[in-house]
């Protein structure tokens, strides 16, 4: 899990450095997030944090890469799950363009520590990664309300399925480019 820290601070230091610089204002367009999140069964739950980048394309499309850290405690135990992933967004309608959905890859690190259950996890998997949502306009920033998920995995031989292994609902907030750049 040490691994997956680093590669969230490493994350988080690109995002600094996008924003801190021009990138930020150009196409490339950072953004925050939070997320109340659990397991695929609800027993954690709390909050997680989101780091990530839009790259709009031709039309309605864009790339969204993104880094989300979650941990979680319970009675005897600890949940932490560290996600990156690549998606695919498209944005409904002509003129307006709120509504969105997207699609992608995702790879997730798990560890569950307890002293309750017998069956704990340790895990590193890629899965499909799910988010929708609506798009919210004010002066300065843009806000994304949305529903966020990966899965399904099976496990245990096939015996087990978790339909989504981190359901999480939230929002992402980022700032609006501007109208002019300034250099």
């Amino acid at each position: 899990m040490k691994k997956s820290i680093n590669h969230l601070i490493l994350f988080g230091l690109i995002q600094i450095i996008l924003c801190t610089t021009g990138l930020g204002q150009s196409k490339v367009q950072p953004y925050a997030g939070l997320y109340f999140s659990g397991d695929a069964v609800m027993y954690y739950f709390g909050p997680s944090y989101q780091l990530g980048l839009d790259i709009p394309l031709k039309g309605n499309f864009l790339v969204n890469g993104y880094g989300q850290y979650f941990s979680a405690k319970a009675f005897r135990g600890r949940y932490e799950v560290y996600t990156t992933g690549l998606m695919i967004r498209y944005n409904f309608g002509k003129k307006s363009k709120r509504w969105y959905a997207a699609i992608g890859l995702a790879y997730q690190d798990t560890k569950e520590e307890s002293d309750f259950w017998n069956d704990l996890i340790d895990r590193s998997i890629i899965l499909p990664g799910y988010r929708m949502g609506y798009t919210f306009f004010s002066k300065k920033y843009i806000f994304h309300p949305e529903l966020f998920a990966m899965g399904p995995y099976s496990y245990h031989s096939g015996n087990s399925t978790e339909l989504f292994t981190l359901p999480s609902v939230g929002i992402r907030v980022k700032r609006r480019p501007s109208a002019r750049i300034v250099k």
